[in-house]
């Protein structure tokens, strides 16, 4: 983007008058489900779609959460990599001017850029220059400049930044009160300095003795490690997980912290709060810590290793590689030697792709790989956990292995704002959304499951992401399925429930002590159910009598007895009867009696119960205001209702446009989501889905990762049509009869589909669209014709961050420059003289690694016309990407 002019001129006062226009405005069905990033459905076929957010494998499309042979981290600047560290999910590179890049999980603000938006490719760390050591902790980042000053990010939690035990994180980096500093070092919640004249200072979490130091528990300040007397001057230090260690000028290494698994090399197992030598080992040049265990190279150039998830006790020669080692770098499973020769030989655990030969398959005891595809002699190379990182002789920076948030620098999409079909063995009848994990039941009364497995989410007995569904063992009958953020349920044909996943609140109806189930086991003391509604941890169940029963968390009176005491053992819900359905949200229940009547009760933060000013409801409450009902839905804190006629109402919190009522906040009492008319509703945390009686299916609110599945990333405060998956026509989940007219208001000039990749700070951004009459809800041909020419609109708001406001101003991407100010008729055209053909997408490149970070709330637009005039007479453009503030 051009840096931004204040050139107007009436007719650009007209164009964004025009512009401006677009940013006007039974139960929750079985067959449509949201989960916080992403959304599913199933069609009168059968077939399960998907979209959304796919960083733990949610979409079921079998996308790659690891990568098993070394690939080119995108988007990588200019400039000569130096040094590299790697932490569990971010990772970070040296530059040789000093400055300092990172990439992958952001949400502790390990990657320094001031935000917690994630990204795949490499962005620089602000605020830093000369930085001479980087290094990575799990979850935080230290850096060392020319000067001898540390500085350092990420997350906080236990004072392992140095600044203050109070900040939980810190976005950017910050300065730490220590000088002279030669070298730095972070594990789980510690970090270690090495100062130039030799002393070891050690902050952050000392529950197990890695600070060197038997008090305090933690430290947010630096404290002095004391070593032995005698001991010669500390020359190298490392870290990780929770045990220190320190390498002296005659090559005896110290140890120090936590010994669960021997990793001190201490085979009494006991934590130590003061360095003592690792014995068993000859003179060390070098030591790199691991997660659980340890690596060593000795003089002679043989590697040698203890620790780990083995436990070994003594420090054992790795005699699976020959030749001298130069260095070492251990992850938590996997170890990577270089050798005299520069080349790099990888061994351990592979589940991940982590050794880098290709496969995903660990070899066998005593056995080393050799990582694919690397030209040369390695330069530099880090580990992060289950994740490496290499520069090879060419230059190229290179990443493979676990890349689940991003940190091997894949350019993997990890998002779909378009639906995809979910490969499965059989028919689906129903699907469910957890948080970042998938349900579908099948027609045979079978359960599959996948995405991320967290707490055993997924209910497949065995850890790891689920990239494509599994079947949830031992489930066979099966006639309904929940699930809610990492928790997961069904309800089988003898109306027995089984569960699954998170168990933390008891809102799996099993007891406290079995915090995780990883498959499927029978609830506790629960009655015989019709249906099961898993809320954020509280779960209500109806029974055949119109009972309602609920158990789990009772924080906010979500259990309906006003005791505010939750437990895993079900009660039944008092002053209701005659039910019929049960929806459960974030923190409040929904009930339908067979009167067409809405009851509340629970957290009423945002008025999602009642209108009342109390924050929590404990007994349930009649909804007022509503006319018959027949099904209702809930989100986190929405409520939504279906009536006798199809009109959708909302009530509650509308933080993202989720009631679809054309704005945002809140919603005291019930009010209509739009004229239209509706069969199905299903509500997500921040988002909602609802079909029409024709199959159509609409969405409203948060869609930051597709999640509403229009084919932008453009929060929508009032109804949008999904478009299927062939990008032609809106998603019709029915296939047979006639579908209805659509709306004038919901009508879209064109189909399209955005792709992002990379934060704001560096955003690649491109749409594909189709040439093509103003579509009807299942796709037509659509006759040949020639001389479209195509437009690329930005429109940025006066209030710029950092900038004094001023009226909008408008760009346009032509095919000479690539931004320019917008100057007067005619506009300039990206493309020209393109053929309409219903069978072929248009590309057009937006942004290609460009900083917006700045331009919130700027919107860009893509239309196009025989000419400009004709373009904006027919209404023939649309908002596709809007930037939103760093999340």
């Amino acid at each position: 983007m051009p840096t931004v002019s204040r050139r107007f001129g009436a007719c650009a006062a007209l164009l964004g008058a025009v512009l401006a226009l677009l940013s006007l405005p039974a139960t929750a069905d079985p067959s449509l489900a949201g989960g916080l990033y992403h959304s599913l459905a199933v069609d009168s076929a059968g077939r399960v779609l998907a979209w959304g957010e796919d960083g733990s494998g949610q979409l079921g499309t079998g996308r790659a959460t690891f990568v098993p042979t070394p690939t080119g981290v995108a988007g990588q600047p200019a400039g000569s990599i130096v040094a590299l560290s790697a932490g569990v999910f971010h990772s970070l590179a040296l530059l040789d001017d000093g400055r300092v890049l990172a990439w992958g999980n952001n949400a502790e603000g390990a990657l320094g850029d001031g935000g917690t938006q994630s990204h795949s490719s490499p962005l620089p760390v602000v605020g830093l220059a000369g930085v001479v050591r980087i290094h990575s902790g799990e979850r935080h980042a230290l850096a060392v400049d020319g000067q001898g000053r540390i500085w350092s990010w990420g997350l906080n939690h236990q004072g392992q930044l140095g600044h203050s035990a109070n900040a939980y994180q810190a976005n950017t980096p910050l300065q730490l009160a220590l000088a002279d500093v030669a070298d730095a070092r972070g594990g789980a919640g510690h970090s270690l300095a090495l100062t130039r004249s030799g002393e070891v200072w050690a902050w952050g979490d000392n529950r197990v003795g890695q600070l060197g130091v038997a008090q305090p528990s933690q430290s947010a300040t630096p404290v002095r490690v004391i070593f032995p007397v005698g001991a010669a001057r500390i020359v190298a230090i490392d870290v990780a997980g929770d045990h220190s260690f320190a390498l002296d000028s005659d090559g005896k290494l110290w140890a120090w912290g936590d010994n669960r698994y021997r990793q001190l090399a201490d085979a009494s197992v006991a934590q130590r709060a003061s360095p003592a030598q690792v014995l068993g080992l000859g003179s060390v040049t070098s030591v790199s810590a691991g997660r659980v265990g340890a690596a060593a190279i000795a003089a002679n150039g043989t590697v040698w290793t203890w620790g780990g998830y083995e436990a070994v006790a003594v420090p054992t020669q790795l005699s699976a590689v020959s030749g001298v080692a130069t260095a070492v770098r251990l992850g938590e499973y996997h170890l990577l030697i270089k050798l005299s020769d520069g080349t790099l030989r990888a061994v351990g655990g592979n589940f991940n792709g982590q050794l880098g030969d290709g496969s995903s398959t660990t070899p066998l005891p005593g056995t080393a790989v050799k990582p694919l595809g690397l030209a040369g002699a390695v330069r530099e190379f880090a580990v992060g956990n289950k994740h490496s990182l290499v520069v090879d002789a060419a230059g190229r920076l290179m990443g493979w292995g676990d890349d689940l948030k991003g940190q091997t620098g894949s350019t993997t999409e990890t998002t779909r704002n378009i639906a995809a079909v979910v490969a499965l063995p059989g028919l689906a009848a129903q699907v469910a959304a957890g948080d970042s994990h998938s349900l579908a039941l099948l027609r045979d009364g079978t359960v599959l499951a996948w995405g991320d497995n967290f707490g055993g989410a997924v209910g497949t007995g065995v850890s790891g992401v689920r990239t494509a569904p599994a079947a949830a063992v031992g489930l066979t009958g099966i006639r309904q399925v929940s699930a809610a953020k990492a928790s997961s349920a069904a309800v089988d044909a003898a109306g027995a429930l089984w569960v699954w996943g998170d168990n933390s609140r008891g809102q799996l109806a099993r007891p406290l002590s079995e915090s995780t189930l990883s498959q499927p086991v029978k609830a506790a003391d629960v009655p015989a159910l019709t249906q099961v509604a898993l809320g954020g941890a509280h779960s209500v169940g109806l029974d055949a009598n119109g009972k309602v029963w609920a158990w789990g968390d009772n924080s906010a009176g979500q259990l309906g007895d006003a005791s505010k005491t939750g437990g895993p053992t079900p009660r039944a819900v008092p002053g209701l009867a005659d039910i019929r359905a049960v929806a459960a949200g974030e923190g409040h229940t929904l009930a339908l009696d067979g009167q067409g009547r809405v009851w509340a009760w629970g957290r009423n933060t945002f008025a999602q119960v009642s209108p009342a000013d109390d924050l929590q409801v404990a007994t349930p409450v009649l909804v007022s205001g509503l006319p018959s009902i027949r099904a209702v839905a809930a989100g986190l804190g929405s409520s939504l209702a279906l009536d006798m006629n199809g009109r959708l109402w909302g009530w509650g919190l509308n933080q993202f446009g989720e009631l679809g009522q054309g704005g945002t906040g809140f919603t005291l009492k019930p009010a209509l989501v739009d004229g239209d008319a509706y069969a199905r509703i299903s509500a997500a945390p921040w988002h909602t889905l609802a079909t029409r009686t024709d199959g159509v299916v609409w969405a409203f609110g948060w869609n930051d990762y597709g999640q509403l599945g229009d084919g932008s990333f453009v929060r929508q405060v009032l109804p949008v049509g999904v478009v299927n998956p062939t990008l032609d026509a809106f998603l019709d989940l029915q296939a047979e009869g006639v579908n209805l007219a659509i709306p004038a208001g919901k009508a879209v000039p064109f189909f399209s589909q955005t792709r992002k990749l990379g934060s704001s700070r560096r955003l690649q951004l491109t749409t594909g669209i189709q040439l093509a009459p103003a579509p009807a809800a299942r796709g037509t041909q659509h006759p040949s014709a020639v001389g479209y020419n195509v437009y690329v609109v930005a429109v940025v708001p006066g209030a710029v961050v950092g900038q004094a406001a001023g009226p909008s101003l408008i760009f346009l991407k032509s095919r000479v420059a690539s931004w320019q100010s917008f100057l007067g008729f005619p506009l300039a055209e990206y493309l020209r003289g393109v053929s309409q053909d219903a069978n072929n997408t248009i590309l057009v490149d937006i942004l290609t690694n460009d900083d917006i970070s700045l331009l919130v709330g700027t919107q860009f637009l893509i239309g196009y016309g025989l000419d400009d005039a004709e373009m904006l007479a027919s209404g023939r453009f649309r908002v596709v990407y809007v930037v939103q503030p760093a999340q």
